[in-house]
């Protein structure tokens, strides 16, 4: 099999893309140098014979060699350490207090975004002042606490539109390029992005929009011209937005290696705002259910975007991604070594694979009457406090939605 970036116990980045792994003993040897977690490359793996895993009759593997990074093609960002944007709750009751507030700003964000695609649908000028001030106001509570506002970002993942969709990639690059060290204006020009990414689309015929079935080649045309109409509306509404809100709107779909759309545009061509929206826009899109396909648990997602690395996306940004959402990103379902089963509700940044988990459910898979926080990173050597898997929410009837929704 194919693999894909390779992590040590400590998440420090190993091995690239492209290794193969053709046996128990090389297994073994990724072990002893502290793997922990890899992804599989499906794509390049598939029709591969199970014979592959047989162990060699000459015993072990050499040493497995480091493979470096492939940034080539794409400005190399500042080598920094991302750490979190804040403390973050450390017991239910202040995350339940946290998660109300940023719920409210999100609630509040959503009624503009979708005031002002109701605008521009009617052929009126909508209010970026209020816009700008929304987003402000976003901004400031990711900064806060970052965890949170993407935890809200898994609502509504059964009503798929555009309104909460710009929301949710207006919250995922926001918080993405505060963890790259973005300066608070920077963030608030990505996040505007964002928010206006897919203006394009209310030139797209609704019944297009809400097509369950496939879209003939005449009607992808017609959706893939709304990057270019989506700037087209700004410039008629003589609306003042920086450059790179236009190369969001405008290359969002743009891949790195061209095959994407309108421009064809490749490589170090992308705006690196353009790109970081890209991979946003991707991952909220798996991980919601749409009229086309039922959504991806987010590590589903995540595996699916790193098969496009140096495809489809820079190999860099789809790092720095993953470093930021975590290897169980916030929202996660899963199941501890002791059989223990909750959600993800903080991301440890220097151990991502101890994140805190809300526990709901005992060793029994009973449903507990009081949740509270654990913190896997304290005693993380504990064989119970692994995460063993993640898991789909609705096969334990927990609708996370809900969950969060009534507290």
């Amino acid at each position: 099999m194919y693999i894909e970036d390779v992590f040590n116990e400590n998440e420090l980045l190993l091995f690239s893309a492209d290794m193969m792994v053709s046996g128990y003993h090389e297994i073994e040897s990724l072990k002893k140098q502290g793997v922990s977690f890899l992804f599989v490359n499906a794509k390049k793996s598939k029709g591969q014979s199970s014979e592959i895993f047989n162990a060699p009759k000459d015993g072990a593997f050499p040493e497995l060699p480091k493979k470096k990074t492939d940034t080539s093609g794409f400005p190399e960002l500042p080598k920094i350490v991302i750490e979190d944007v804040s403390a973050g709750p450390d017991n239910l009751e202040e995350y339940e207090k946290q998660l109300k507030k940023a719920f409210n700003v999100r609630q509040k964000t959503v009624y503009t975004v979708r005031n002002m695609l109701s605008d521009i649908r009617a052929g009126r000028a909508f209010s970026m002042q209020a816009v700008a001030h929304t987003v402000e106001e976003m901004v400031e509570q990711i900064l806060e606490n970052n965890d949170v506002s993407l935890r809200i970002c898994q609502l509504k993942k059964h009503s798929y539109n555009t309104y909460i969709h710009s929301v949710n990639v207006a919250v995922l690059v926001a918080a993405f390029a505060a963890s790259l060290g973005y300066s608070k204006d920077k963030i608030l020009e990505i996040s505007i992005g964002g928010i206006l990414h897919d203006i394009g689309k209310v030139k797209v015929p609704e019944h297009l929009l809400r097509k369950t079935g496939a879209y003939t080649m005449s009607e992808l045309e017609q959706i893939k011209k709304h990057p270019v109409s989506g700037v087209d509306i700004i410039k008629k509404m003589s609306l003042k937005v920086p450059d790179s809100t236009f190369n969001i709107i405008l290359q969002h779909h743009e891949r790195f290696n061209g095959s994407g759309y309108p421009q064809r545009l490749k490589g170090k061509q992308i705006d690196e705002m353009a790109q970081i929206c890209a991979i946003a826009d991707v991952y909220d899109t798996l991980t919601s259910e749409t009229n086309h396909r039922k959504s991806c648990l987010p590590q589903e997602a995540l595996a699916l975007i790193f098969q496009g690395c140096d495809e489809e996306y820079s190999r860099t940004l789809v790092e720095y991604f993953t470093k930021m959402l975590g290897i169980y990103p916030v929202g996660s379902f899963v199941k501890l070594a002791s059989q223990e089963m909750g959600i993800v509700v903080k991301i440890n940044r220097k151990s991502l694979l101890t994140p805190h988990v809300m526990i709901l459910f005992d060793s029994h898979e009973k449903r507990i009457s009081s949740p509270y926080i654990r913190n896997l990173m304290i005693n993380g050597e504990q064989t119970g406090n692994r995460i063993e898997c993640s898991l789909n929410p609705e096969n334990f009837q927990v609708n996370v939605d809900q969950f969060i929704t009534s507290l």
